[in-house]
């Protein structure tokens, strides 16, 4: 009854693969993700060719009258781009960890609406932007040999964190699957004179706090080796010390400081 199928089947289509069709779920943890986003989960994981959405039963594609529109299967190509809007409170469910490995979890600040050019009170209006094409957006994706500044060093920082994480709970850690994530994203940072430049040490602070950081969440009981108590210093904080050399993680600072703000007042940090 949305249409989502319909915008999929038309995604497939021959004459629209160079176009790029984005699905965006608001408030998309109104309901658990895991619950109706679970196969497009595994999906995305595979190879583009191998990515096939099946709709229905093989044995009933020539007994619907509409199957000649609606294939059992449709096929979920790299053209196809999903975000999603998310808030937290009373009424939400936090991500799982098998969401939260596979996505970037980007938090938007606040303007300051007291300056007179962040409050804006402009009409709807056509945006006037350049069409892409999904083989404009191609271009942009460099291959998975391409070296990083950094990377050796950005590596043991990544198992130092994982034992370190993997050490407080079993559950916890850095996997192959999010180091692959972080190092193709470092590859993709744009370059060249636009105000979106990131430096490398930039793009690794904003891939902890999304990617990592945010796995962290708990009761103090479990988390206290990881926050500073009377006894210890704080081991994340500790931890960025030691690599401080490859970036000077502000933005993941900041988030820890938050998480253990809430842990003292809470007892329990998001």
């Amino acid at each position: 009854d949305s249409g989502f199928v319909d915008f999929l089947v038309r995604a497939q289509k021959e004459e629209n693969k160079d176009k790029i069709f984005m699905v965006c779920f608001d408030e998309m943890n109104l309901a658990r993700v895991e619950h109706y986003f679970s196969q497009f989960l595994s999906l995305l994981e595979r190879p583009t060719n191998q990515r096939e959405l099946q709709l229905y039963d093989k044995q009933y594609s020539g007994r619907l009258y509409n199957s000649a529109e609606y294939p059992y299967r449709i096929k979920i190509g790299d053209n196809v781009k999903f975000i999603g809007t998310v808030n937290i409170d009373e009424s939400t469910y936090h991500f799982s960890d098998k969401v939260l490995d596979r996505a970037n979890v980007i938090s938007l600040e606040v303007l300051d609406y007291s300056q007179p050019n962040n409050w804006k009170e402009d009409k709807y209006r056509a945006a006037n932007t350049p069409e892409w094409s999904n083989e404009d957006f191609g271009k942009l994706i460099k291959k998975d040999d391409a070296q990083l500044q950094n990377q050796t060093r950005i590596r043991e920082f990544l198992w130092e964190m994982h034992t370190l994480l993997h050490g407080t709970n079993a559950n916890l850690g850095v996997g192959p699957r999010i180091v692959k994530s972080i190092e193709m994203y470092l590859r993709n940072l744009p370059e060249g004179d636009t105000e979106y430049v990131l430096s490398e040490a930039e793009g690794l602070d904003y891939q902890v706090a999304q990617r990592i950081l945010t796995k962290i969440r708990g009761p103090e009981e479990q988390l206290k080796e990881l926050f500073q108590t009377q006894e210890q210093k704080n081991a994340l904080i500790t931890l960025l010390d030691k690599f401080d050399d490859i970036s000077k993680f502000e933005r993941c600072r900041q988030a820890i400081n938050q998480k253990e703000k809430e842990l003292k007042v809470y007892g329990y940090c998001l």
